[in-house]
């Protein structure tokens, strides 16, 4: 008996000596199917397209052997596939060749041979979605694999290297990857698996699915003719890090990012410029803010602003926002620290959730609350984005339920517990590690893209759309500094772009520091705000459904890469 890899501490045997030992041993349990066989005897091969039929008639002979076997649970499985074995024979040639003819007819000059080799229908689908790496977030529409094909040349001309592009992505795969993940599944608890979307549809449920969350279908980041995805996918190709984010299909543009250093300053410093959020606040708001934190020669004069506050009568909220309450709950703690006979803030013994609750919370919970009314909560709170995708096509009689991830500050819509904006702290001002800052900012944007999955999910069951592209939102601090980014899907990668950072100040003399925080703050969540306003669109109740199926197959991408210990240079 040869033993099946570990899924979740299950042992699963199988005879020894099959035919297609390969596809039973390195494909998950759960994933067995017709469809999944498919794609494993094409990859094997791939000039050997018109023999699929007999590898049909061999694999039911194996089905029998396998229906012997001593594990109930394997039994099981393959009575499902004796039962899609019988209704027919593989999609896969059907609609390769069916589809290869209208892309002949439509002028692509392309010979079949190549097609089938390069263009799998299903190998496409599966791999760009969630079994090679590629975490994208695309719709079977739009991943190059054709079941939309129009006649337009432009169109399936795209189409189609979209397609050679996922084909280059499988290429990449990892032996035994899948089954990797399912052998740490059980014990770790850091694994980060994504959710992504694929359905079958046609051009009706497309245009319904377009009417409701916009084009799925990015245009492509592209400045002064530069093709910045493509710049991208060379760098990924050539990064040996299996922590950087490209492995993630996360294009990082924040300034100190290595792949930025591919750009050219130019380039990236007009990208900036284009796609950076236009927020300004009343000017009135940006006055009283720099007033109250003009430099000061003593803390008394801090002190004597910090009551004058208290003086300020009602009428002078501006603009019937609670401007003044912003500024004195965020003077508040520094008043009290920098008034105590001892600086907390630079006495060494200051822990993280001190610091966090006592000194960075009340900036982001003062500023946020005063720009949109959102769910605001701190210190270990439970990412739900993060525990959906984590237990995706889990079974609950054998598998253990993953906890969520969790968060220093999260904030939700009231109406739907949508979560938007997610806040790590790195210890406490004096706390000095790197390869803690590293681990965290690893973490804090893949959970971005959990957010950002689960909105465009939300979106779909919601049957509601946005006026701009959908974004998720975060902040990192570290020492003395926050970070702020945001994070959007384009057309083959996800995009995360810094928005600001801020100061914390230590010292009384530091105070002024704080008029920048307050206004960079402001302008963030004004940003996200107008991201988050959604509109219900007024549709039927069959688009409706349309929508939601959308949401139906949701296939896991591969965890996070294991860390070998660390190692000294000499």
């Amino acid at each position: 008996m040869s033993e099946f890899n570990k899924f979740n501490a299950q042992e699963i045997s199988i005879p020894s000596n099959l035919y297609y030992e390969d596809y039973w041993l390195n494909t998950n349990f759960q994933k067995w199917s017709i469809e999944s066989f498919d794609i494993f005897w094409i990859q094997k091969n791939p000039a050997q397209h018109k023999k699929q039929d007999q590898a049909h008639s061999s694999l039911a002979k194996e089905l029998n052997i396998l229906s012997e076997a001593s594990d109930q649970r394997v039994v099981e499985k393959v009575s499902l596939l004796k039962k899609q074995l019988k209704n027919g024979p593989s999609e896969i040639c059907d609609i390769v060749w069916s589809k290869s003819k209208e892309i002949a007819e439509s002028q692509v000059r392309l010979s079949l041979s190549e097609l089938i080799t390069k263009t799998n229908v299903k190998t496409a689908i599966v791999d760009e979605i969630g079994g090679s790496g590629s975490q994208r977030y695309f719709f079977k529409d739009h991943t190059g694999s054709f079941p939309m094909v129009t006649y337009n040349f432009y169109s399936v001309y795209m189409k189609f290297f979209t397609a050679l592009d996922a084909y280059a992505t499988i290429s990449r795969n990892k032996p035994n990857e899948e089954s990797q993940e399912y052998r740490d599944r059980s014990y770790d608890n850091n694994k980060h698996e994504e959710d992504a979307i694929s359905s079958d549809s046609d051009d009706d449920s497309q245009n319904i699915t377009e009417s409701m969350i916009g084009k799925v279908e990015r245009s492509p980041l592209v400045i002064d003719n530069v093709n910045l995805e493509n710049i991208f996918e060379d760098y990924r190709n050539e990064c040996e890090n299996d922590f950087d984010l490209c492995h993630s299909d996360i294009m990082d543009l924040r300034p100190t990012s290595k792949f930025a250093e591919k750009i050219s300053d130019e380039i990236w410093m007009k990208f900036v410029s284009n796609s950076f959020p236009k927020c300004t606040l009343p000017k009135d708001w940006e006055g009283l803010i720099n007033d109250t934190f003009k430099p000061k020669n003593s803390l008394l004069e801090w002190i004597n602003a910090f009551h004058e506050l208290h003086t300020i009568s009602s009428e002078k909220k501006i603009n019937g926002n609670p401007i003044r309450d912003v500024i004195y709950n965020i003077l508040c703690p520094y008043i009290k620290a920098f008034e105590a006979p001892f600086n907390i803030l630079k006495s060494g013994d200051l822990e993280e959730n001190q610091y966090n609750a006592q000194f960075i919370n009340p900036i982001l919970h003062n500023t946020l609350d005063a720009i949109c009314s959102v769910d605001w909560r701190i210190l270990e709170v439970p990412i739900e984005s993060s525990k959906h995708r984590r237990n995706t096509n889990f079974n609950p009689l054998f598998d253990r339920v993953l906890s969520p991830k969790r968060a220093d500050g999260l904030a939700r819509l009231w109406e739907n517990r949508e979560e938007i904006f997610l806040f790590e702290q790195i210890g406490p001002p004096d706390y000095d590690n790197l390869t803690e800052f590293c681990l965290h900012d690893y973490k804090l944007t893949r959970t971005m893209r959990d957010i950002l999955n689960q909105r465009i999910i939300f979106q779909l069951k919601d049957g509601t759309c946005d006026k701009e592209d959908l974004a998720s939102f975060g902040a990192l601090g570290y020492r003395n500094e926050i970070s702020l980014y945001w994070c959007t899907i384009h057309q083959k990668t996800y995009c995360l772009r810094e928005f600001g950072s801020f100061k914390i100040p230590h010292l009384w003399q530091d105070l002024p520091v704080l008029s920048e925080a307050i206004i960079i703050c402001l302008k963030f969540f004004s940003f996200m705000k107008e991201n988050i306003e959604k509109q219900k669109l007024i549709t039927d109740l069959q688009q409706k459904l349309f929508s939601k199926r959308k949401v139906l197959a949701v296939i896991p991408n591969p965890p996070t890469p294991n860390r070998s210990k660390k190692r000294s240079k000499m």
